[in-house]
């Protein structure tokens, strides 16, 4: 009998036994599926990243990309409106053979000319020139500042009528002098023959800080029409 007992004795020493290896074995599993679940955490954390990532480098390359197609329209208006200016009837285009330089001559009276004469019906007026520039110019460079020192080219510290021909030769081969005195005449504030920093800020600044920008241009504009209006009464007189 007393054997039975520690035979008994020894079974539920060995059931025992197996529990604890039981629940050790449950408890692994358990830590195991958390680790698992960490680890998916973590992967799916990066494909989130990545996703986000990918995203953000197509929008900025969208927004790159509508830049350069705003920067181009930009220049093909300007482009558009200069190319579109004719002549009047009656006028035509030569080469000078000793310079190798276009001029102008009107067929029925002979006059020649270097600069080429514009129908009043199709020629840009001031406002509007000077508007086209201003677009080209503040989406070319990346601030007003850079674009004054890139246009000054002998960095005086200004920029002379040679300096303004070459700004508008860079945004169309088909500028006149006509162009630059017509740009002259609005931004060169102080008429001395060259553009100083102050001047081409006031003229070219887009940004809410700088005002009076827009009312120079219209103030300038109103004093060339006005001029012109001059011009032609006296002419009839």
């Amino acid at each position: 009998e007393a054997e039975g007992e520690e035979e008994g004795g020894g079974g539920e020493g060995e059931e025992g036994e197996g529990e604890g290896e039981e629940g050790k074995g449950k408890e692994e599993e358990r830590e195991e599926g958390r680790e698992e679940k960490g680890r998916g955490e973590i992967k799916k954390k990066k494909r989130v990243g990545i996703a986000l990532s990918k995203e953000a480098l197509e929008l900025a390359a969208a927004r790159k990309q509508e830049k350069s197609r705003e920067r181009l329209t930009s220049l093909e208006k300007f482009r558009s409106a200069i190319r579109n200016e004719a002549m009047p009837t009656g006028w035509a285009e030569a080469v000078d053979e000793s310079t190798g330089q276009s001029y102008f001559y009107n067929t029925a009276t002979m006059e020649t000319t270097w600069s080429k004469p514009i129908s009043d019906d199709t020629a840009v007026d001031s406002s509007t020139f000077v508007t086209l520039v201003r677009d080209v110019i503040v989406e070319k460079y990346q601030s007003v500042e850079q674009a004054f020192r890139r246009i000054d080219l002998d960095m005086s510290g200004t920029l002379d009528r040679d300096e303004i021909r070459q700004l508008l030769l860079d945004m169309d081969e088909s500028i006149t002098e006509r162009h630059v005195q017509m740009l002259l005449s609005i931004v060169d504030v102080d008429e001395n023959g060259s553009v100083d920093f102050d001047e081409f800020l006031e003229a070219f600044d887009t940004s809410p800080a700088t005002s009076g920008a827009g009312a120079l241009i219209k103030t300038k504009s109103m004093e060339l029409v006005v001029n012109d209006m001059q011009m032609n009464i006296l002419r009839q007189v």
